[in-house]
């Protein structure tokens, strides 16, 4: 901006200075594609033996009959139970007949035992966490580098529109996606869950829930790469003129530290944190196309049993919060229980 003066008074003048780009000149950047071939990987426990038959209903409505770009692998864990799993290999095969030149795969895996063996109460989140980490390790090894993996669960229901987004958001080399899934209200199940018209409501049906992280997207490559063992880091110096009791508490520090980087690559990870380990970015955020049916109450398995282990496993569950509880809004549940109270009155 300059100012002149003139002869008809000051005026002020706009000039712009601007050098002509002699050649052009390409950013760098990742290139994503909707044609990617998706491989939903699924690790089944027995008690998810019921729920893998609607999710092979909805893999032949959803992929099979529409985005023919997926393929299917399940991994039965199995811990002395694998008669279980009978009604799954007879759906796996029906489907297979229906659709010729479907990749539909079956493995068994075996299936670690919990961390308290003595425990019956084992938390199913907990039971999903180990049959995947079954399931990692029996199939990965038979997966191309290039594979882009869906770890799924069970309970899912998805659409042409999250798989189109999981080949999208899941980039080889650079990014994970950690989908953050809408979870159904367990009382979305209930039959007196009904609006003023006694049709279902659409609105206070679930919410997105954080603490579900079993479902996401990779490249089989990048999963080795964070699974590889780190160089441990050098000690830090020790501080000058240490006093003799915090030299021994710098020392039983350090050999903490080395004794936990010298152990840490062998233990059992789950999938998101071997991926958070290495070095890629991640993509979490809420996906509205990807569902998760209402789950049954927590302690299910001991509903018949009498005494401590009960109380114990809700004991458990209240000090965690009841964080991954999805089980209703607080004014439907505040209804619902008035409306119960009233009829026992």
């Amino acid at each position: 901006m300059f100012r002149l003066q003139e002869a008809g008074g000051e005026v002020v003048r706009q000039v712009e200075v601007a050098r002509p780009l002699g050649a052009a000149r390409l950013v760098p950047a990742r290139y994503v594609t909707e044609s990617a071939r998706v491989l939903l990987l699924v690790a089944l426990a027995a008690p998810h033996a019921p729920l893998a038959l609607d999710l092979l209903a909805r893999y032949d409505t959803v992929c099979l009959q529409r985005d023919r770009n997926t393929a299917l692998m399940l991994v039965l864990a199995t811990r002395n139970d694998s008669a279980a799993f009978e009604p799954v290999r007879a759906a796996v095969e029906a489907l297979a007949g229906a659709h010729r030149g479907a990749q539909l795969d079956v493995l068994e895996a075996p299936l670690a035992a919990p961390a308290d063996a003595a425990d019956a109460s084992e938390d199913p989140h907990e039971l999903l966490a180990r049959a995947q980490l079954a399931a990692l390790r029996e199939a990965l090894p038979r997966l191309p580098l290039d594979t882009l993996v869906l770890l799924g669960v069970p309970h899912m229901e998805f659409n042409e529109e999250f798989l189109n987004r999981v080949r999208m958001n899941t980039i080889a080399g650079e990014q994970w996606f950690l989908p953050v899934a809408f979870a159904r209200y367990a009382q979305f199940a209930h039959p007196r869950f009904v609006d003023a018209a006694g049709a279902r409501p659409q609105q206070n049906t679930g919410r997105f829930n954080a603490r579900h992280r079993h479902v996401l997207a990779f490249y089989k490559a990048d999963y080795d790469a964070g699974n590889l063992p780190q160089p441990p880091h050098p000690p830090r110096p020790a501080p000058p003129r240490p006093s003799p009791h915090s030299h021994a508490h710098a020392h039983a520090c350090r050999s903490a530290l080395e004794q936990w980087q010298r152990t840490r690559s062998s233990e059992a990870r789950g999938a998101a944190e071997v991926l958070a380990h290495g070095p890629l970015l991640t993509l979490s955020a809420p996906e509205p196309a990807l569902l998760l049916t209402p789950q049954p109450p927590p302690c299910a398995a001991l509903v018949q049993e009498e005494g401590q282990e009960r109380l114990a496993c809700l004991q458990r569950a209240r000090e965690g919060g009841f964080a991954e509880l999805d089980l209703g809004a607080r004014h439907a549940l505040a209804k619902l229980l008035l409306e119960t109270q009233a009829e026992l009155e």
